[in-house]
């Protein structure tokens, strides 16, 4: 059995309450969201960067082939570059090895709701990565970064 960790301090909320159907109706695959109560983002798993965008991390695992993607803040691709360097700092880089709980990036979460966004941090485990897998939120309520939400089996 694996588990993804929760990327950030915050309250856990399940894949059907997140203000986004692409995440509330699973359509990239199961998921949940954070609401941060930080601005440090860190990696649920081990694995490769395989996109580092401003709001966005896709990371692959080496061991199993699951693909996981952190998504900070619901419409925030719709922010400025400008205005996005200064709100979301990431730390890696395509092709980066990452641990579990290492720091991916630092994002403003004050900043995101000045600017009339929904911070929450959701993570996807991509459908075609879990094929004949079984994926479970093993809990909710307020969690701290590296605690233990999903499980893989």
């Amino acid at each position: 059995m694996e588990y993804i960790l929760s990327p950030c301090d915050g309250e856990i909320i399940k894949s059907e309450k997140i203000n986004d159907e692409t995440f509330s109706k699973e359509m990239l695959g199961p998921c949940f969201g954070v609401d941060p109560s930080s601005n440090n983002i860190y990696a649920p798993i081990n694995g490769k960067i395989m996109v580092a965008e401003k709001h966005a991390v896709a990371i692959k695992s080496e061991v199993n082939g699951i693909e996981i993607i952190i998504h900070c803040g619901i419409n925030t691709v719709e922010i400025s570059e400008e205005i996005s360097k200064k709100i979301f700092i990431q730390k890696h880089s395509v092709g980066d090895i990452v641990k579990q709980g290492e720091l991916l990036l630092v994002i403003d979460v004050d900043k995101i709701k000045k600017l009339n966004f929904d911070p929450v941090v959701v993570v996807i485990v991509t459908r075609e990565s879990i094929k004949g897998k079984d994926v479970k939120l093993i809990t909710e309520g307020n969690k701290l970064a590296k605690d233990k939400i999903m499980s893989i089996s």
